[in-house]
C-alpha cells in the first residue's frame, strides 16, 4: 500500500530517533516533519477565536487553568475551515492518524509498553493555545490514555524554556497511587525533582506512554502576549 511521502518522513523520523528513559521513556524530536509542511502547519493555524477555553469542555476539571484554549480536530472543524486550511489539515489528519505511523511509535517502544492493537484507540487530535500565566503541576495523564505526542508549534527559538518539564519523585517522597489529577505548584515543588526539560523549539515533539511514573507539566509562561502553540495527538484506550 502506498502512503504519502509526509507519512513516510514522520515515520522516518520516528524510526532514526533515540529513546530516553530518564525520567520515563521518552522521545525529544527535532526537525520531526519536513521544513515546508511545518511552515504550512504555522501558516494554516486558525485564530483565537476559533478555539475554547479548555475548562468549559467536559474533557478536564473545572479549576484547570483558563489559560489554555483548545480546538478539537473533528469534522465539524473543517466546516469553518477555508479550503486551503481544509486541504492541509486533512494531510496533518491522514498522516498523524495513519496504520503506519501509530506501527513505528509503538515499535520504537517496542517491550517497554503493552501491546495493544491499533483498533483498540481511540486517536484524538487537537491544536492548543497556552496564554500568559498558563501552568500545569505535575501528573501523569488519565490511565485511559495510552500514550502522547506533544507537537511545539513556535516561529523561533526564542521562548524554548516554556516546553514540558519531566519530574521524578524526591528521594524521600513515597508514590502515592491513589493522587489523581494534578499536583498544585506548591505541592510540585515540595514532591518533584525537575529532571529534564522538553524545549518549546519550532518543529520539535515529545513523545511518551502514559504510565503511573510519567509525571511532566509546565511552569506559569509569564511571557506577555505570546501564544504557546501546540498540536496535540493523544492514543486512549477505547
Amino acid at each position: 500500500m502506498n502512503i504519502s511521502a509526509e507519512t513516510q518522513n514522520i515515520c522516518n523520523s520516528i524510526e532514526d530517533s533515540t529513546l530516553h528513559d530518564d525520567p520515563f521513556y521518552h522521545l525529544y524530536i527535532n526537525n520531526f516533519f519536513t521544513n515546508e509542511f511545518y511552515l504550512n502547519i504555522l501558516k494554516y493555524l486558525p485564530t483565537k477565536d476559533q478555539y475554547i477555553q479548555i475548562n468549559k469542555t467536559k474533557s478536564v476539571s473545572k479549576n484547570y487553568s483558563d489559560e489554555r484554549y483548545i480546538l478539537n480536530i473533528t469534522p465539524d472543524t473543517f466546516k469553518i475551515f477555508h479550503p486551503e486550511q481544509k486541504s492541509f489539515f486533512g494531510q496533518v489528519v491522514t498522516s498523524l492518524m495513519s496504520v503506519e505511523f501509530f506501527n513505528s511509535v509503538t515499535k520504537k517502544f517496542n517491550d517497554k509498553i503493552t501491546k495493544v492493537n491499533p483498533q483498540n484507540i481511540d486517536l484524538r487530535i487537537s491544536l492548543v493555545k497556552d496564554l500568559t500565566k498558563y501552568n500545569l503541576g505535575a501528573h501523569t495523564d488519565t490511565n485511559k490514555k495510552f500514550m502522547t505526542f506533544l507537537f511545539y508549534l513556535p516561529e523561533d527559538q526564542s521562548h524554548k524554556h516554556i516546553g514540558t518539564s519531566m519530574y521524578k519523585l524526591k528521594d524521600n517522597v513515597k508514590f502515592n497511587s491513589s493522587q489523581d489529577g494534578h499536583y498544585s505548584d506548591e505541592e510540585t515543588k515540595k514532591l518533584f525533582e525537575e529532571v529534564k526539560l522538553a524545549e518549546f523549539l519550532p518543529n520539535s515533539v515529545f513523545i511518551f506512554p502514559r504510565t503511573d511514573f510519567s509525571f511532566h507539566g509546565v511552569s506559569a509562561i509569564n511571557t506577555g502576549s505570546y501564544e504557546r502553540n501546540l498540536l496535540l495527538l493523544n492514543y486512549y484506550y477505547k
